[in-house]
C-alpha cells in the first residue's frame, strides 16, 4: 500500500520528516531543529531560500517559523516559507489546511497567499482551509485581526468571525470556531454539517476514498457530536456508523457507504 511521507524540500535536498513531527526554525539561524516521538536532528536551510513542507493525505506536521510563529498543517497540504524573513515582511504560501498563531512584530506584516486570496495578519490565531479540489476557501478568525483580500474585494475579520471565497466572492459569517479548528486537537466538532463534508474530512484525514450512491442524499443530511480521530480509521468508522445510521464496507483505501 502506498504510504507517503511528509517531506521537506530544501535547496536540491528532499527530506523525510516523520509524521507528526515538529520543524523549528526559530532556535538556530539558518537551521531547522526536526522532534519527533522517537529522536531529534537538525538540518541545515541555506539563506535567502524558499523551502516547502509537503504533509500528504493521512499526516500531520507543525512547525515554528524563525519569527517564532507557530503553524500547524493537517493533511493534504503544502507551505512555502523562507529560513529567514527579511528585514520588513513575513510571508508564506499555504495550499490546504492550516492553524496559525501568528507572533505580532510591529511594521512587519505576516501575508498568506493562498490560491485565492491574500491574509493579512496582525498577531493573531485562525485557521485557513484552502484545498485545490474544493471550490470554496474559508477563513475563520479564533484572535486578533486578519485581513482577507480577493481581487477587489476585502474584508477585516474580528474573533469567531468566518470569511468564505468562492466564485469570486467574499463574505462573513459568525460562528463557532471550534467547528473549525478541533481538527488540531484530534477530533471533529460537528454542528448539523452535511454528512458529505464530514466524509471529506475524514478522508484527507485518514488518507482514503469513500464512494456512495447518489440517492443517499448525503449533501442533503447532517449530524452533530464529537467524532475523534484515533489512530485506528475501524473507530472512527464505527463512531461515523452510530452517528449517521449508515453502514461501510471497506475495501483496502476505498470505503463505500451504505443504507
Amino acid at each position: 500500500m502506498n504510504n507517503p511521507q511528509v517531506k521537506l524540500l530544501t535547496g536540491e535536498q528532499t527530506l523525510e520528516i516523520g509524521d507528526h513531527s515538529v520543524l523549528d526554525l526559530s532556535e538556530k539561524k539558518n537551521c531547522a531543529l526536526v522532534h519527533d516521538s522517537v529522536s531529534h536532528k537538525e538540518i541545515t536551510l541555506p539563506s535567502h531560500q524558499t523551502n516547502r513542507l509537503i504533509v500528504p493525505y493521512g499526516k500531520r506536521s507543525s512547525i515554528v517559523l524563525a519569527d517564532g510563529s507557530t503553524v500547524y498543517l493537517n493533511s493534504g497540504t503544502e507551505m512555502e516559507f523562507p529560513s529567514v524573513f527579511p528585514a520588513h515582511s513575513r510571508e508564506i504560501r499555504v495550499e490546504g489546511e492550516v492553524f496559525l498563531e501568528v507572533k505580532h512584530q510591529k511594521g512587519k506584516p505576516f501575508i498568506i497567499h493562498t490560491p485565492r486570496s491574500q491574509i493579512t495578519v496582525y498577531g493573531t490565531s485562525f485557521n485557513v482551509t484552502s484545498y485545490s479540489d474544493d471550490s470554496r476557501e474559508s477563513v475563520v478568525l479564533v484572535s486578533g485581526s486578519v485581513k482577507v483580500l480577493n481581487g477587489q474585494n476585502e474584508l477585516i475579520l474580528k474573533p469567531s468571525e468566518r470569511a468564505v471565497v468562492e466564485h469570486g466572492t467574499l463574505i462573513s459569517s459568525q460562528v463557532d470556531v471550534d467547528d473549525y479548528i478541533s481538527w488540531k486537537s484530534g477530533y471533529l466538532k460537528l454542528s448539523k454539517t452535511p454528512l458529505n463534508e464530514v466524509l471529506t474530512r475524514i478522508g484527507r484525514y485518514y488518507n482514503v476514498a469513500f464512494r456512495y450512491p447518489h440517492e443517499l442524499n448525503l449533501e442533503q443530511r447532517s449530524c452533530s457530536g464529537k467524532l475523534f480521530l484515533s489512530d485506528n480509521l475501524e473507530d472512527v468508522l464505527q463512531s461515523f456508523s452510530k452517528l449517521t445510521f449508515l453502514t461501510y464496507e471497506q475495501n483496502e483505501n476505498t470505503i463505500l457507504i451504505k443504507p
